[in-house]
């Protein structure tokens, strides 16, 4: 499902589904981010309200946690405790968040194929690492390569074909539905290209003098090797020239996806020199290392 049109809200729909027709009695979400784990707390106990427990999982603490319906946990929390805290059959039913990340790499796939449970998972960005693979061929020529990418696809782990999940909302679907809808807009793209990023893209990459030794980086190696403070402030001069603007002139609630913390304070300094009169409003948060938020 498309971001913003309400996978949360679904799982919720979903759970309500099981327990009422007796199909569960515990439920196990699991997230990827702390930040995500309270966002789901959140919607889980205004959807429940008074009707099911909903907590967060905390290894170890099992008196915090015992009496619950729906248990919220991180990947990283329950690789911890998750054989001493919870039998195979504890759950139900288990929901993998952000499933392409969730499922992602050796202790994930332990955890998750340890419960004995129906399996759900959410995504608004599949991995489809078996599309357009001629999987017999690549099993002879590289098997350690099948393997990887049969590891990593989100349809395969989910038994689906490949391309073809169960259920799908994408954003043209949020976009041209009925009424009450469109629950979202059409997305403008506007494109900015700096002669640093076209240099970088080419297949000679930007060369560059740092301290008397030459250097040459490829567009992926831009900010997470080195900073470039005009391009920082490019970006930043089109950004407020282009932004949305409030009837009131202000820009509207944005959020800035940068490679590194380090690369996110700066676009925030950055900003807030352009607008002192914003008061410090442009800050990049530390416990999601490649956001700034305005």
């Amino acid at each position: 499902m498309a971001t913003g049109t309400g996978k949360t809200r679904l799982a919720a729909a979903i759970i309500d589904k099981f327990l009422r027709s007796n199909q569960a009695e515990r439920v196990l979400f699991i997230v990827d981010r702390i930040e995500l784990a309270k966002q789901a707390l959140e919607a889980f106990q205004l959807a429940f309200r008074d009707k099911y427990k909903s907590v967060r999982y905390k290894p170890g603490r099992h008196g915090e946690w015992g009496g619950a319906t729906v248990v919220i946990a991180t990947i990283q929390s329950l690789n911890i405790h998750y054989k001493k805290d919870f039998t195979p059959g504890y759950f139900d039913l288990v929901f993998n968040d952000e499933c392409h990340r969730s499922i992602y790499g050796e202790l994930p796939r332990q955890v998750v194929e340890y419960f004995q449970a129906t399996r759900i998972g959410l995504t608004a960005t599949p991995k489809d690492f078996l599309k357009n693979i001629d999987v017999e061929q690549l099993s002879e020529d590289n098997p350690k390569a099948l393997e990887y990418r049969m590891m990593r696809d989100t349809y395969k782990h989910f038994g689906c074909q490949p391309g073809e999940p169960t259920y799908r909302y994408s954003i043209q679907d949020a976009v041209n539905a009925p009424s009450p809808g469109p629950y979202l807009v059409p997305p403008k793209i506007y494109k900015l290209y700096s002669l640093i990023t076209k240099e970088a893209a080419s297949e000679e990459g930007w060369n560059v003098d740092i301290d008397g030794e030459d250097y040459t980086f490829a567009i992926s190696e831009l900010e997470k090797k080195v900073n470039v403070p005009l391009r920082n402030r490019l970006i930043c001069e089109e950004f407020l020239k282009y932004a949305l603007k409030t009837p009131d002139g202000s820009i509207g609630k944005t959020i800035v996806f940068a490679v590194s913390q380090d690369h996110a304070a700066l676009l925030a300094k950055e900003l807030n020199s352009f607008m002192p009169e914003a008061n410090g409003r442009f800050r990049h948060i530390q416990p999601l290392i490649p956001l700034l938020s305005l």
